[in-house]
């Protein structure tokens, strides 16, 4: 029997989860051991995408959580939200969609010999 409803999203959040895991399990610790550059292009990003409108509540996301969530989440789906945070299914797509949109920013910011475009 087949569900009804949409296919769920699944973002591929590798590369950001392994580059963080790698070194960072907090946002202090990033904040305090990356270079200067990249803990400001990580600050625009993460405050930019914490204050992203999607209808309703207008309070910010927690810039903390979101880099938490990134720095262990390899995939983003709002059923691995909803389990991590326990909250409901309406506030798991506001915050995958955040960190959709923070982990294709911070990609392009990861040291790979480019230079950020932030």
């Amino acid at each position: 029997m087949a569900t009804a409803g949409r296919k769920p999203i699944t973002f591929n959040n590798s590369a950001v989860h392994e580059y963080l895991s790698s070194g960072f399990l907090t946002y202090s610790e990033f904040k305090q051991d990356a270079t200067p550059a990249l803990v400001r292009a990580f600050d625009d990003i993460l405050t930019g995408v914490s204050r992203l409108d999607f209808g309703g509540n207008t309070r910010p996301l927690s810039k903390r959580a979101l880099f938490t969530l990134l720095a262990h989440l390899p995939v983003i789906t709002t059923g691995i939200i909803m389990e991590a945070y326990g909250c409901s299914e309406q506030y798991s797509r506001k915050i995958a969609g955040a960190l959709r949109v923070a982990s294709r920013a911070i990609e392009k910011c990861l040291p790979t010999g480019h230079a950020c475009p932030y």
